[in-house]
C-alpha cells in the first residue's frame, strides 16, 4: 500500500544567522527564524532564502555582519 508524502523543507544554517546583534545587542535568534520561515512557507525556496537573508542583514546594525552568513535549504518531495 502506498502512502502520499507531503513535501518538506529543511533549513540547514550557520550560528551567523541565529546569533547577529542589532544595535542593542539583542540576537536575531531561533525563534525569529522559526517566524520568518512560518511566514515564508508558501513562497518558492530561493525567494524564502533571499527574504531571510535581507531579513538578518536589516536585523544588524548599519546592515553589518558581525559573522558568515549561511543557509542552505533543501525541499523534499
Amino acid at each position: 500500500m502506498a502512502s502520499a508524502i507531503e513535501a518538506a523543507l529543511l533549513f540547514v544554517y550557520s550560528d551567523g544567522v541565529v546569533e547577529q546583534a542589532n544595535s542593542e545587542e539583542e540576537q536575531f535568534g531561533e525563534e525569529r527564524l522559526k517566524a520568518e520561515i512560518i511566514d515564508t512557507q508558501s513562497s518558492p525556496l530561493r525567494e524564502c532564502v533571499e527574504m531571510f537573508e535581507q531579513e538578518v542583514v536589516n536585523w544588524s546594525t548599519n546592515g553589518h555582519l558581525t559573522d558568515a552568513l549561511s543557509i542552505l535549504a533543501i525541499e523534499i518531495d
